[in-house]
């Protein structure tokens, strides 16, 4: 709407001019809402545009723009190479100058901010000029303090790095006339409103193409954080999309920071857990540091990313399950050795020791990340300095370092959302805590005007835990540690994950996810399973409850596990793993997986006279078979030899035991008409010409 967009405000000076535009977008009309004819198919969601739903007036929308237009420092900042055992953001060039053999044209430069010191032959100085550092005005002045704080945890590593003061701290005044947006040399911590549930933080910079310098960065943090009553986890609902989600779904999402949205609904499955407990009560000051703690840890992480450093999703695995229970060492370490990791909030199982439920500051890799970063050397000594520096990391295990694009391979220690040495006892311990919220919600009365809502959220928010846990356990499957050593070290770079560790965490998911007493509740409390009445349907008006599919959210956990570990990828990591040991009998192999597998799904066939299959058990046997019978129709050359072989033998052993299984009187009708259905699908994939698709 041009009419009513104008350009509010202009500032030039020495950083550049801004211009802060005031635009105002618009439709006469909405759109209608589909109409659903009966018999039809439903109009397509994709031709439908969704209206805002946070405006007084989904047709009117106003939306400020600051744009500045800066020139270039006209000193390039001296680059500092990047190193791949160290996890900065880079600006990368291609060199055509090079006469490196073998060539080695493409120059990598870590995103940095340019810090002189005023005194060059000091240790320690105060910078010629500090990162300036500007707290939004809409930051609440409760939790003020709390984000001050967050932002000077990294001068302490600056300090060890020889700079003191290196960030310099202001609040934006509540009458200033300029946004945190004008200017360079700035580093903006903004706070923003959502609609709805849920949390999104993120820490961007730009920089100088030619040097790294970082030019302008911010780090942008929900309200959401703060809800310091009840509200806190009530209002969050766990997203139940990636329940189950297989690695390659996690690895969509490579660069993305989404460390506020998930590390929300951890800490509330967490604080929820303590309520029920009455270790923590929600109104009183323990929940409020708990939140406050929460904070400052996504505080610090954003602002580290704005300070040019990326995920490091390995560095949870340097701290042992010990340490974590002792308080001492959480409030002196931390519970992680990065910040820049996705700490999963540390919750004790029950009759374990309370110690610091989040990351309390930095860890021992964001010192020396940072001091590789930013330590200044004698321009003849730096590479040599800089060598010396990272190559701490080859025999130091606090400095170890995986990234988003590991975070979707085959190392099972870098994972999102994990604490402790080994990902697969933190996964116990989530299913463990996920199975106690159940049972203490299950157990709770509730006062004559409270809602039920507190029933539906808890139940859904122990699927989100075991969703969590489903891809730290099979990326073990078939699994690789990897290594970034360089040459020097000695380390290799692959070693498969040893069979032990592979058997026992493909027998805690058969054991925790396939077994028929996996997901018993009380069916009174199935009854009573009731949405949140507020907001839920993005609206003001109170929505009706609805029915919880228990099927389906068992199925979608079921799935993603089955997706995982009768993949073409599990197979062909398995058959891998055999060119990198002495002894391949030792290993785990495909067949091994898939016999395991299948026993655990159809158990019942084991067992004579058996009068029922239910209604979950059906649901996960219907999987099993469908995988199955696309496997064997699958055209030869798009698919991994192994799958095909053993899938196909599994498919002929599978079909025979269903025949003999059909022969026992004691089969309920709708156990007989599954049982007979499943084997005619897997007789008739095994008839079928292989280049038939489908089933």
């Amino acid at each position: 709407d041009r009419a009513n967009s104008t350009i509010e405000r202009t500032r030039t000076g020495e950083q550049g001019s801004a211009f802060t535009l005031r635009s105002h977008f618009a439709v006469p009309k909405l759109p209608a809402p589909p109409t659903y004819t009966p018999g039809a198919p439903p109009p397509s969601p994709a031709n439908q545009p969704t209206p805002p739903r946070a405006l007084p007036d989904a047709r009117s929308l106003f939306l400020t723009f600051t744009y500045t237009l800066a020139p270039l420092p006209a000193t390039p900042m001296r680059p500092r190479a990047a190193d791949q055992r160290v996890g900065y953001f880079t600006d990368a060039y291609v060199d055509y100058t090079s006469d490196d053999n073998p060539p080695e044209r493409r120059r990598h430069l870590i995103s940095r901010w340019r810090l002189e010191k005023k005194d060059p032959a000091a240790a320690v100085s105060d910078p010629k000029e500090p990162i300036r550092v500007v707290l939004d005005r809409n930051i609440p002045e409760r939790w003020r303090p709390t984000v001050r704080e967050a932002v000077l945890e990294w001068n302490k590593a600056f300090e060890r790095a020889g700079f003191s003061n290196a960030l310099a701290v202001e609040q934006q005044p509540e009458d200033a006339d300029w946004t945190a947006f004008e200017g360079t040399r700035l580093l903006a911590v903004r706070w923003f409103a959502m609609e709805g549930p849920g949390g999104l933080a993120v820490g961007p910079s730009q920089s100088d193409p030619r040097s790294g310098e970082i030019l302008r960065g911010a780090a942008i943090i929900p309200e959401n954080w703060v809800r310091s009553d009840r509200a806190f986890v009530t209002d969050f609902q766990p997203r139940l999309a990636e329940s189950g989600a297989a690695p390659g779904e996690f690895a969509r999402r490579l660069m993305a920071c989404t460390y506020a949205e998930d590390a929300l609904e951890q800490a509330a499955f967490g604080l929820e857990l303590m309520m029920l407990r009455d270790a923590i009560d929600p109104q009183g000051p323990e929940a409020t540091r708990f939140i406050a703690g929460g904070l400052k840890a996504v505080v610090v992480h954003e602002v580290g990313h704005a300070l040019g450093l990326r995920h490091n999703f390995k560095a949870s695995t340097g701290v042992t399950q010990a340490q974590l229970r002792d308080a001492a060492f959480t409030a002196s370490r931390g519970i992680s050795n990065s910040v820049m990791d996705y700490n999963a909030p540390n919750v004790p199982l029950q009759g374990e020791a309370v110690t610091s439920y989040h990351m309390p500051g930095l860890g021992a890799y964001d010192y020396w990340a940072i001091e590789y970063g930013y330590r200044e050397f004698a321009p003849g000594e730096e590479k040599a300095a800089l060598a010396q520096l990272a190559a701490r990391s080859d025999s130091d295990p606090a400095l170890a370092y995986g990234t988003d694009e590991d975070a979707g391979g085959a190392d099972p220690t870098i994972a999102r959302f994990d604490l402790g040495e080994e990902p697969m006892a933190y996964a116990e311990r989530q299913i463990k805590l996920a199975r106690e919220l159940w049972a203490r919600t299950q157990a709770r009365e509730l006062a004559a005007d409270d809602d039920l809502s507190i029933y539906r959220r808890n139940l859904e928010r122990g699927f989100a835990r075991l969703g969590q846990a489903v891809p730290l356990l099979t990326k073990y499957i078939g699994g690789l540690h990897t290594s970034r050593a360089l040459a020097g070290s000695g380390k290799p770079l692959l070693q498969p994950v040893p069979p032990a560790q592979q058997r026992a965490a493909l027998d805690l998911l058969l054991g925790q996810l396939f077994t028929s007493d996996s997901f018993r509740f009380d069916p009174r409390f199935m009854t009573r399973l009731g949405y949140p009445q507020h907001e839920r349907a993005g609206h003001d008006r109170y929505v009706s409850n609805t029915d919880f599919s228990l099927a389906g959210a068992v199925a979608s956990l079921q799935r993603g596990a089955l997706d995982a570990l009768m993949s073409d990828t599990a197979a062909e990591r398995l058959a891998d793993a055999e060119s990198k040991v002495a002894d391949p009998k030792t290993l785990l192999s495909y067949a091994d997986v898939q016999q395991r597998l299948r026993d655990a799904v159809w158990s019942e066939l084991g067992t004579k006279g058996a009068t029922e299959v239910g209604s979950l058990r059906r649901n996960l046997q219907r999987e099993h078979v469908r995988r199955l019978a696309a496997s064997a129709l699958r055209p030869a050359s798009t698919v991994a030899a192994d799958v095909r072989a053993v899938h196909r033998q599994l498919a002929l052993q599978l079909e025979a035991d269903l025949r003999k299984a059909l022969a026992f009187k004691g089969w309920s009708a709708i156990a007989r008409a599954h049982l007979a259905d499943s084997q005619a699908v897997l007789a008739e994939a095994l008839r079928a010409p292989l280049m038939r698709q489908g089933v």
